[in-house]
C-alpha cells in the first residue's frame, strides 16, 4: 500500500511544465532548459539539466524562481536544437565578465562597479538592503561584511533565436562576522547558522555561506543584461 499524497505537498509534480531548449547535435555537453510553475499564481521557475558525458544522467545544475516582470525570448525549435555560446561572441558582454562584475556590485562594504553591464534589479536591491541592516543591527557587537565570488566553471550560455543568450551562473556569497573583543553574540534567531555549526553563541567570528543561483538575459552586441531569474540557498556555516 501507498501513503496517499497530500494535496498541497511540495513533493507533488508541478502543474505545468514546459520545455524551452535542448542541445544542438550529439555531442556533449548536453542541456535542457525548462520552466515550471508549482501551482496557480505562484512565480514561474527556470531549471538548467546538464549532462556532461554519456555516462552521467542528466542532473538539475540549478533552478530559480523568474523576477518579475522578466521574459524569456524563444529559442530555436527542440528538433533543431539551440548551441552553447563558449566565448561570449556576439554577445554584448561575455558570461564570464557579466558574473564577476555582478558579484563585485553586490559587495558590502559596497564598492563601485565603472559602468555596469547589467540593469538594476530587485534581487541585488534586496540583498544589499538586507547587508546594510545585518551590518547596523550587529554594529555595538561584530563589524559585518559579505564578499560574493564566482563559482568556477558555472557559467552555462545558450543561444536564442534573436542571437541574445540566457547565461546561468552561481556566484558563491560569503557573510562574515568579526565579533569585537569581550562581546557574546546570540544566534538562537539564526536557525539556519544554528543547524549548520550548532552554535548558540559566539566570541570571536562567524560566517555564513550561501549560493546565489542567477539567470540573466544577454542581448547581442550592445545593451544591458537583465536579471531572469535567482534563488539563494545557504550550504555551510562556521563559528567561534
Amino acid at each position: 500500500s501507498v501513503q496517499p499524497a497530500v494535496a498541497h505537498s511540495s513533493l507533488l509534480a508541478p502543474q505545468q511544465t514546459q520545455l524551452l531548449a535542448v542541445s544542438r547535435g550529439f555531442g556533449f555537453p548536453r542541456f535542457i532548459v525548462a520552466q515550471t510553475v508549482a501551482f496557480q499564481g505562484s512565480l514561474p521557475i527556470l531549471h538548467l539539466l546538464t549532462c556532461p558525458d554519456a555516462a552521467t544522467p542528466y542532473r538539475i545544475a540549478m533552478s530559480a524562481e523568474m523576477v518579475p516582470p522578466a521574459t524569456v525570448k524563444p529559442f530555436d525549435p527542440l528538433s533543431h536544437g539551440s548551441p552553447l555560446v563558449n566565448d561570449g561572441a556576439g554577445l554584448a558582454v561575455a558570461p564570464a565578465a557579466l558574473l564577476k562584475a555582478y558579484a563585485a556590485w553586490m559587495a558590502f562594504p559596497a564598492k563601485s562597479v565603472i559602468t555596469p553591464p547589467f540593469a538594476a534589479d530587485s534581487f541585488s536591491s534586496q540583498l544589499r538592503g538586507r547587508a546594510a541592516a545585518a551590518a547596523k543591527a550587529v554594529a555595538t557587537q561584530a563589524a559585518f561584511s559579505q564578499v560574493h565570488k564566482v563559482v568556477t566553471n558555472s557559467a552555462y550560455a545558450v543561444r536564442q533565436v534573436s542571437g541574445d543568450a540566457l547565461v546561468f551562473g552561481v556566484i558563491e556569497r560569503t557573510d562574515s562576522f568579526a565579533v569585537k573583543p569581550g562581546q557574546i553574540v546570540n544566534t538562537v534567531a539564526n536557525k539556519a547558522f544554528v543547524l549548520l555549526t550548532g552554535k548558540k553563541t559566539v566570541t570571536k567570528a562567524a560566517s555564513i555561506t550561501t549560493l546565489e543561483f542567477l539567470i540573466f538575459a544577454v542581448p547581442r552586441s550592445t545593451g544591458q543584461a537583465m536579471l531572469v531569474a535567482a534563488r539563494e540557498q545557504v550550504v555551510a556555516g562556521s563559528g567561534s
